[in-house]
């Protein structure tokens, strides 16, 4: 994916806050007024960039409206607002992967310093320094790791609460956070013989029990 690339106005409001001190840079100043212009063409980039996918459900979202997607800092704001206007920090995500992932840590290194340019600085699929479908996978609205992932795909299933899809279209109340429910959903999709998928639907529906019939 292609970074943004900031222009004209937009480049001086960016440079303005990067010559900062450390210490009076703030996660609040994303949602300042003067910041618009710059929130605007983040928006406009990646919502184009990605195809109008979510970077972490990567479900579809039909319109370049900037008030449906979130800007999305994949090293929050709020832990390190240095990285701020860093364009390979930058994506769009839908509002439930934004919330659901909040200000959870991304980094195998939380005391980082400088920008971790790699994918191995990473405990999550990153959208600029990963290939998607090399760590999740899609069957519908059920999602799994992919077989070859290092955890990166179960670690950001597990913080963008990717399983929603599949609870939403089973009816399902509550949440299922347990890993191995969502490896067991992957083993069942892969199983070849009816005594191997009987096997893992038993776990399963003992899991599913564990669940709330009302919220």
């Amino acid at each position: 994916m292609q970074p943004v690339k900031y222009d004209g106005a937009v480049a001086d409001i960016v440079k303005a806050y990067n010559s900062l001190p450390t210490d009076q840079k703030m996660a609040t100043y994303w949602a300042a007024d003067t910041v618009a212009p710059v929130r605007k063409a983040v928006k406009d980039h990646y919502i184009a960039e990605q195809q109008q996918l979510c970077c972490y459900c990567h479900q579809h979202i039909a319109t370049n409206n900037n008030a449906v997607w979130d800007g999305e800092h994949v090293i929050s704001r709020e832990t390190k607002p240095v990285f701020m206007f860093e364009p390979c920090n930058l994506a769009v995500s839908c509002k439930d992967c934004n919330i659901a992932k909040a200000v959870t840590n991304v980094l195998k290194n939380k005391n980082r310093v400088t920008f971790p340019l790699k994918s191995t600085d990473y405990i999550i699929v990153h959208p600029h320094f990963d290939d998607y479908d090399d760590h999740i996978h899609w069957i519908g609205p059920v999602v799994y790791a992919a077989p070859s992932d290092i955890k990166k795909g179960s670690n950001t299933i597990e913080m963008c609460d990717l399983t929603r899809y599949a609870r939403q279209s089973a009816g399902l109340k509550g949440s299922v956070h347990d890993r191995r429910f969502r490896d067991r959903v992957g083993e069942l999709l892969m199983t070849r013989t009816q005594d191997d998928a009987a096997d893992v639907l038993a776990e399963l529906e003992l899991q599913i029990r564990k669940l709330p019939k009302k919220v």
